[in-house]
């Protein structure tokens, strides 16, 4: 069997539901498309392989970074071990997980936030029936103060605002296991109800991929642009300044272990104005 054909009549339906599905199965595609270059003829589940799959990771390793080699072996050996499941492969992988390397997380200043909201009050032409400098400013204000993943905010329906209320179900949400009702500040449920669309709170008519391309726009306008850094830093953002404020970072993410928490928080942040090494230990003598 094609590993095209199994992921579409096998692995999607059985693994690939809720909100994110359709970005996840974008990912995978890509991933097939790109074990199908290095096979060089259209892979089958004989081709998952111990032998073939790690060659394939080594040869993606010469092109891209570790987290990417690794997301990609997450994907084939999770299509893998359905297979098996299903009965249709007998072998099970037999390839480790990298051990990765650790970034210090990135999130954004007030200050940087503020040059946010400026330079998305500056988009130029509309989305949907809204102004985009009136759309992009409210989207932005929704996600800090609900540090909820972008899927999750533009999956929700006008009706999901109650007042200063915004409950986001379980289907919009990573996992799809539990709903949240985040409380907004007064402004920016004002903004929500303003650009309201028919069908999605947050309407967006154009392709779901030109959402990024339009928002990378902004961040260069701000400034802010590198690679990596898009919507996902707004919710590093708001968990790295409430920390610093004293909140519970943990309970505002949802994260069910506090070290993935931990990956999200800007030391920058979360460490402004406490006492450095250097104040505390004492002096040597020059």
């Amino acid at each position: 069997m094609l590993l095209v054909a199994f992921f579409r009549d096998h692995y999607a339906p059985l693994r690939l539901r809720g909100a994110g599905s359709k970005r996840t199965a974008t990912l995978y595609a890509g991933m097939l498309r790109r074990f199908h270059e290095f096979t060089r003829t259209a892979p089958t589940l004989t081709d998952l392989t111990n032998k073939t799959v790690a060659r394939f990771l080594a040869h993606r390793a010469t092109s891209v970074g570790p987290h990417s080699v690794e997301r990609e072996r997450n994907q084939l050996l999770a299509m893998w071990r359905l297979a098996h499941q299903l009965r249709l492969i007998d072998e099970l992988p037999l390839i480790p997980p990298a051990t990765l390397p650790r970034k210090v997380p990135k999130a954004w200043t007030v200050k940087e936030l503020n040059r946010l909201l400026a330079a998305a009050a500056e988009q130029p032409g509309f989305v949907g029936r809204s102004r985009a400098a009136v759309w992009w400013p409210a989207l932005i204000h929704a996600l800090y103060e609900t540090a909820e993943r972008i899927g999750a905010i533009m999956a929700c329906r006008p009706g999901d605002l109650d007042g200063q209320y915004l409950s986001v179900a379980a289907e919009y949400r990573k996992g799809g296991k539990d709903s949240r009702v985040y409380t907004l500040s007064p402004q920016t449920a004002e903004r929500c109800c303003t650009i309201a669309g028919r069908e999605r709170l947050f309407e967006w008519h154009r392709c779901p991929t030109h959402l990024w391309g339009h928002f990378n726009a902004i961040t260069k306008r701000a400034g802010l642009y590198a690679p990596r850094l898009g919507f996902h830093t707004l919710r590093r953002s708001a968990a790295s300044h409430l920390k610093a404020a004293g909140g519970d970072p943990v309970a505002l993410l949802g994260h069910a272990d506090p070290r993935v928490t931990k990956r999200y928080l800007d030391p920058r942040i979360t460490e402004r104005g406490q006492p450095k090494p250097w104040e505390i230990l004492p002096r040597l003598d020059d």
